[in-house]
């Protein structure tokens, strides 16, 4: 019977674990997304700053579609860039969450072999 109440004992101790990295993991990937959102939203604002400053300092038409162009091609950088790092977070999600229902399923393996089979 001690030997029972201490497989319990653990296994609430290893279920607890589990769950505290599963929220680990869960914050992190919410840090990061937000972050990334951030990021794509000073991406925007910064734009549309150089946009009012194009219109507002240039002389003639040519010099607004000239700059346009150029803050296009920027704009069209950092973004690709924010999805490129955004996509390299959601791959180290998946690394993490793979790895932590692989460890699960290890412990809930082991635990009912020691539990049914002693």
């Amino acid at each position: 019977m001690q030997t029972q109440i201490a497989k319990w004992l653990e296994l609430n101790q290893d279920n607890f674990a589990a769950t505290q990295k599963w929220i680990d993991i869960n914050n992190h990937l919410f840090m990061n997304l937000a972050q990334q959102q951030l990021e794509l939203f000073g991406i925007c604002v910064d734009s549309n700053n150089k946009q009012v400053q194009a219109w507002t300092q240039a002389k003639e038409p040519g010099e607004v579609i000239t700059a346009q162009t150029e803050l296009l091609n920027d704009f069209r950088k950092q973004v690709v860039n924010n999805i490129h790092v955004t996509v390299d977070v959601l791959l180290d999600n998946n690394k993490q969450v793979t790895q932590w229902t692989e460890n699960s399923l290890k412990q809930v393996t082991q635990w009912h072999h020691a539990m049914f089979n002693s």
